[in-house]
This record gives structure tokens, sequence and C-alpha cells, in this order.
């Protein structure tokens, strides 16, 4: 049995020392101790102060730690940072007095494309340590993470840690973390105050109602499969309501494109192209760009561009139905109002050219010098000049344009089985009012004179 021994830790980084107590009385100098640790390869850490205490006290029988390493230090995971706010969705918005709106949920998260949607931080190495046995100890390894991107995302080509969106849409973070971008959204219930208003960046299609006070807007196609209270439903695209818009005219339904309904009663519809009406539209405020059909037409006032087929305007009581078509009228009007400002701005031109004349004429002396005051007031004229005749240009471009919109645009028509009594049609400034039922009536117009053929 060695009267003395070094022995260390499993993991290196502590060393200890054994006295027996048969050297108590001839204890061992600090030399001999530390001469004992390098024998058994413990070279680094010794504290020399431990080793003299060792000796002044006669320490035995009892293992002492007299040297110690220094420990690997970790480094940092990798991980993936969140850059869009998922954590306030569902929740309602809170307004400037502190008050909360309860039909804002904020349900939807809505990006655009190329919107950063999540960063990876890349891991940090940790740095190595270094055993009592002299040796290096390697550092944990850090984790590292990919960025999850699915459907709708890419990641950026400038930057490799950063994943962006491919498309406009709606951002969702999938079990798993992983994100995706889809421009389409389904919402499996009725808009009411389990949802809040909704507005996403893609197509929307609505399971249910829009209630009463709710709106739903969508950057792309909208789709209700139900009904549509007296709310507001918005799209750039085409807009199908399965069931009918029935309000008491506070509901709204505008569309860049199409717009098609079972049913439309007491409702405002502004449509950026067609209004299909499988059924009635009953006291409503019907405005295409292009054409309305529908199975008949009661009350309100009814607007089309280009054309309207229905197979009845207005009811046996005479209900008072306003029916205009705009056909290339609407695009004259236009004109004709960007003519009387081009007319108006080249007056204005003139009148700068012959101010420019008169501060020349009074105010240049005998050497052709003008005084201070006379050259700023004809440079303010000189810009003003300029301007009008900018703003003038613009006008004449605007006008070509119009003018070749209104050659190619098709003549308008009214082309319904019956027309009732109390029914008005209008062209511009004209119009005719239906005193006695019509039957198989086309209308049309040659140029500014309604035609009933």
């Amino acid at each position: 049995m060695n009267l003395i021994s070094a022995t260390y830790s499993p993991d290196g980084l502590k060393a200890f020392l054994f006295v027996s107590e048969e050297l108590c009385d001839d204890y061992p100098l600090v030399e001999e101790l530390k001469n004992c640790c390098t024998e058994k390869g413990i070279v680094f850490g010794i504290d020399e102060k431990v080793l003299k205490a060792m000796t002044v006290k006669r320490v035995c029988n009892k293992r002492i730690e007299v040297a110690r390493g220094v420990p690997p230090e970790s480094g940092k995971d990798a991980r993936c940072e969140l850059l869009f706010e998922f954590s306030s969705a569902g929740k309602p918005r809170e307004l400037e007095d502190g008050r909360v709106d309860h039909k804002d949920l904020q349900n939807i998260v809505n990006v655009k494309k190329d919107a950063p949607l999540a960063r990876r931080i890349p891991p940090v190495p940790g740095k190595s340590g270094t055993s009592v046995l002299g040796k290096e100890i390697p550092p944990p390894p850090s984790k590292d993470v990919v960025l999850k991107g699915g459907k709708g995302t890419v990641i950026s080509q400038d930057d490799g840690n950063l994943l962006v969106a491919a498309i406009d849409g709606g951002v969702s973070v999938l079990r798993g973390g992983t994100i995706e971008v889809r421009n389409e959204k389904v919402i499996p219930s009725n808009v009411d105050y389990s949802t809040g208003n909704v507005k996403f960046a893609g197509n929307l299609i609505i399971r249910g109602t829009v209630r009463a006070g709710f709106s739903a807007e969508a950057q792309g196609d909208i789709t209700v499969e139900r009904n549509v209270e007296d709310a507001v439903v918005s799209c750039r695209g085409d807009m199908e309501i399965m069931g009918g818009a029935v309000g008491s005219n506070k509901g709204i339904l505008k569309s860049g494109s199409m717009v098609k309904a079972r049913h439309i009663e007491h409702f405002v519809v502004e449509s950026g192209g067609d209004i299909v009406v499988a059924e009635d539209a009953i006291h409503s405020k019907l405005s295409a760009e292009n054409t309305i059909t529908a199975k008949s037409l009661v009350g309100g006032s009814i607007f089309a561009g280009v054309g309207i087929d229905v197979s009845t305007i207005g009811a046996s009581s005479e209900t008072k139905t306003t029916v205009r078509i705009g056909g290339a009228g609407e695009l004259i009007k236009q004109k004709y109002t960007l003519l009387r400002h081009l007319a108006k701005l080249s007056e204005r031109t003139g009148l700068a050219a012959e101010l420019m004349y008169k501060v020349v004429n009074e105010s240049m002396d005998e050497n052709g010098t003008l005084p201070r005051a006379a050259i700023e007031r004809l440079n303010t004229l000189k810009n003003k000049k300029k301007e009008c005749k900018i703003k003038c240009n613009t006008l004449q471009e605007q006008i070509c344009n119009l003018d070749s919109r209104i050659e190619a645009f098709p003549r308008p028509y009214i082309k319904s089985r019956k027309i009732f009594p109390g029914t008005v049609i209008q062209f511009g400034d004209y119009e005719k009012i239906i005193k006695k039922e019509r039957t198989n009536v086309y209308v049309t117009v040659e140029e500014d004179t309604i035609v009933f053929n």
C-alpha cells in the first residue's frame, strides 16, 4: 500500500492527495507531495497553498483536493426568432381611450410578399476547458436548428438565415414550428364576436354567415357560403354570396371584380365588373362597371356601365325603380370636365405670358437692365407658366386616353321581358319614365337619345 497516493475525478477536473497516518511523524515535504501528483500525471491547477497547509497541519488519513482544472464553457444553441407579432392574434384591439374593440380580434396575421418571417440565430460555440492532467476538455456541442419554412415561404437570397414570405397571404405557425403563408384562409364558422372582423391578404372562404355590424375583407376573392346581414364585405377579386345579402340599408358588398349572390335586399352593392343575382334585387343600390343580370329588379337605384339583362324591372304596384345605363356617357362627362379644366389652365398660361411681357416692358431701363424685384417677379411667372404647361400636357394625355376608350366602348343596353310602370330609365342627362307596362323590351342609345326597340 502506498503511503502517499494521488487520484483524480472521472471528469478530470479535480485531483486529490491521501497521506497515510504512518507518515504523521515524518510528514512529506511540499515538493514530495507535488512529485507524487506529477508521477500520477497531475500537472495542471495544483494549489501549492493547499500542499503547504497539509504539511503544516500534517493532514493524514483524509482525501484532500489539491488541484482543480478549468471546466469547459457551454456555448449557445441556435434558435429561430419570429419576426411578426403572433402573440396578439385573437386578442381584442385596445382603443386610444383604454376600451377594447371586441369586433377587432386581430385573428389573422397578414403579410406581404418578401416580408421577413423568421430569422435563424446561429449557434455560438463554447470554450474548451483543461483537466488536471493538462489535457483539453472540449465543450458540449451547441445544437443547431433549421428554418422550418412551409408553403408560401422562401429563404432570402440576400441572407441565408432569413425566412421571408414568397406570396401575399396569412401567416401561421404549425405544430412542430413550420411557418406557412397561404393565400387562402377558411373561417369555419360565422363572422361574429367569436372571430371579430376578418381581414385577409389572399382568398377568403367563410363557411357561415357574416353577422350584422361585422366586416370581412380580402385582397383576393371572397366566398360566403351562407348569408350576409347588415355587414360590410369587400374584396379586390371576385365575390360570391351563396345565400342572400339582406339588411336594412347599412350593409355593403364591394368587389373589384364580379359580385354574385342568390338574393339581395336593402343593400349597397358596388362591382368593378359584373353583378349576378340569381333571384331578386329588392330596394337596393346596385352599381356595376360592366353588366347586371338578375331575375328581377324591384325598387332602389341600378347602374350598369355596359348593360342590364333581367326578367322584370319594377313591380305591378308601380314601385319606383331607377335604372341608369352609363356606356360612353360617363366617359364623355369625364372628358368634358377635363376639357373645361384644360381651358382654364390654357387661360392661366396665356395670362402668365402677358404678365411676363408687362414686367419686362415696364421695368427694363434704357440699358436693358431689370431691377432685382422685377427679376424675382419674372422668375415666379416663368415657373407658374411652366407648371401650367406641364399640367396641360398631362390633361391632354388623359383626354386622348378617354377618346380611345369612348371609341371602343360598347353601346349600353337594357334587356327585359317586362318593365312595369314607375320605372325610370336614365342615360346621362336624359331619362324616360315608363308609364305603362312594356314587354320584351330592348333599350339602347343612339348618340344622346334613349331608344326602345
